[in-house]
């Protein structure tokens, strides 16, 4: 697409856009001719540290806690007959710190009518909004610097942490557009916190034609659902908190945010697949549970947004447990009343549900191994308290840990539990989260929050909850990583019996980055690590000619240069 395949010369504006017409039933306008004289952002024209080598540009950056908007005039519109606009911009997102710095949301307009919710990524991403608003973003470049360090990419940026530029495609209803007209897109920033994080834009004349605009196309096309092992793979935030307690929504709760501010955010700026909010019993009980779980029914919407019923049943002496309901659910008070996780099972009785137990070696409610039940599906290995897979994993996060109780120690001992991670998030930012300062100070990572991935035939609640339940699942940092583990038809969760063959594994990582390398690790030990090379797509096999016919476990870790992780659910050999 990028050449004529006729003549071999570059294709021209009029023959792209006539392609991209072609393939999505949208007119391709630059987004960004010049600013609006109303402008909240920083800019600078001096060597920009966009991704494009652009001999005429300048760069706008606007921070998180910007009062004032970015407002943007495209070139004017030639519909033809269209039913969609699709503007390309020149876009980054960056951290603004050496820190971590608390997350939020941009809000983005087409003359004046919302179309979608945004949020910080170092990755591509897609984002569906409302009045057939969509934005697909192309990471094409991403910076980042050693921790507690900062890089100069350019005058206006400066002192930087990380920071990824790229292509976005912004979609909006040709209803919205006055053919003929340039358009505006207008910027808004929304955060309830100060915070350095910034959206970045520059002016780029030669967009359509100077850059690989299908690389954006693509994602706007798949809506960035790819696939592993033949299933697609959805990503979703299963343990977050509001601020809610019972109707009052004042933030006296665990969290941040109402609890429907919370739904909102994650299909909106959070950009996720499925969700499940857990918040504590306390916060719920006594009489608002119908009500609590009423919401997860109400922003369900199959194929597009979907919501488990959930709730934490929280205790200091025997940990805490998520429970996730697959349909009718109910909340058990363990924190006025410790309940035992058989006593928990049993109040349950007659109800379909699963448990996961999460910052497993917290000094502060760490999860006992040997409480380990059937309704334990999976162990949660990462969340904004930092990483649970063993001792010494990642320089950040909780210092306070018991020195046993990791995940690793969990599969040491054979147990047959999936893994995955989400945010553990209380600052209303579902799959983003980075702590408020008002409430747990110390969960501000250099990484993601923790996302959960699925492998689902279709986008339902049924089918999520069966993929979890079955340990059809894995978890990141927060980066989609897409990953493919597999023992010949077996996947990822799977058990497989009576075998005394030595296993062959296969290994396939699209990364969201450069992969620094990727480990195989067989019963909560590595055994294996294959070297990267810093390449964003591998595939591999590996034999372990050491496997002696006995019980085992084998997952796979994989670390990118940028610090994201990602970690399969393991497969199970089981011997008699």
């Amino acid at each position: 697409m990028i050449h004529n395949q006729e003549t071999g010369a570059r294709n021209s504006v009029e023959k792209i856009t006539e392609i991209f017409r072609e393939e999505t039933g949208c007119a391709l306008i630059c987004g960004f001719d010049r600013a609006h004289h109303q402008i909240g952002a920083a800019s600078d024209s001096n060597r920009p540290a966009g991704f494009m080598e652009a001999h005429i540009s300048t760069e706008y950056k606007l921070a998180l806690n910007t009062k004032k908007p970015l407002i943007l005039i495209s070139d004017a519109v030639k519909l033809n007959g269209a039913g969609k606009v699709c503007f390309a911009l020149s876009v980054g997102f960056g951290n603004g710190s050496p820190l971590p710095q608390p997350s939020g949301r941009y809000n983005i307009y087409v003359n004046d009518t919302f179309c979608v919710s945004v949020r910080n990524v170092n990755y591509s991403f897609y984002w569906r909004g409302e009045n057939g608003g969509e934005f697909a973003f192309s990471m094409r470049r991403c910076e980042t610097a050693p921790p507690y360090t900062g890089m100069t990419l350019s005058p206006l940026i400066q002192n930087e942490g990380q920071a990824a530029f790229g292509i976005g495609l912004l979609t909006a209803n040709a209803e919205l557009i006055q053919d003929g007209q340039p358009a505006k897109i207008t910027i808004e920033a929304v955060s309830n916190y100060q915070s350095e994080k910034y959206i970045y834009v520059s002016t780029a004349f030669g967009i359509i034609h100077q850059s690989n605009i299908w690389s954006a196309l693509e994602i706007l096309k798949t809506k960035n659902i790819r696939q592993s092992s033949g299933y697609s793979v959805y990503f979703g935030d299963i343990h977050t908190h509001s601020g809610q307690v019972r109707e009052r929504e004042l933030d006296e709760g665990c969290g941040m945010g109402s609890m429907n501010d919370n739904y909102i955010y994650a299909k909106g700026a959070g950009g996720l697949h499925f969700y499940a909010l857990t918040d504590h019993e306390t916060q719920i009980l006594p009489d608002y549970e119908d009500a609590y779980f009423a919401l997860a029914d109400t922003h369900n919407k199959n194929g597009e947004f979907v919501c488990i019923k959930a709730f934490e049943h929280t205790s200091l002496i025997y940990g805490h447990r998520n429970v996730y309901f697959k349909d009718e659910a109910k909340v058990i008070n363990g924190l006025t009343l410790p309940t035992h996780p058989h006593e928990l099972i049993a109040s349950l009785d007659g109800y379909e549900f699963f448990t996961v137990p999460h910052h497993t070696s917290s000094a502060s409610h760490p999860f006992n191994t040997a409480l380990l039940t059937e309704k334990d599906r999976c162990v949660e290995v990462y969340s904004v308290w930092g990483s649970s897979e063993y001792c010494g994993d990642f320089p950040r996060g909780v210092s306070d840990r018991h020195d046993c109780y990791w995940v690793s120690d969990i599969l040491k001992e054979k147990n047959v539990v999936g893994i995955l991670a989400s945010a553990d998030g209380h600052d209303g930012c579902p799959g983003n989260a980075q702590s408020p300062y008002p409430k747990h100070q110390h969960q501000f990572h250099f990484c993601g929050s923790g996302l959960t991935a699925v492998l689902c035939g279709t986008l339902t609640r049924e089918a999520v909850y069966e993929a979890l339940y079955n340990r059809r699942c894995y978890g990141t940092t927060g980066a989609p990583i897409i990953l493919e583990f597999t023992c010949g038809d077996y996947i990822m969760g799977d058990e497989i019996f009576n075998q005394t063959t030595p296993p062959v594994f296969a290994v396939s990582c699209k990364g969201t980055n450069s992969i620094k390398e990727i480990r195989i690790v067989k019963n909560g030990s590595i055994h294996y690590i294959h070297p990267c090379c810093s390449i964003h797509d591998i595939t591999f096999t590996y034999t372990d000619e050491n496997y002696d016919g006995k019980d085992a476990n084998y997952y796979v870790r994989v670390v990118q240069t940028d610090m994201e992780s990602a970690w399969s659910s393991p497969i199970f050999f089981i011997n008699a």
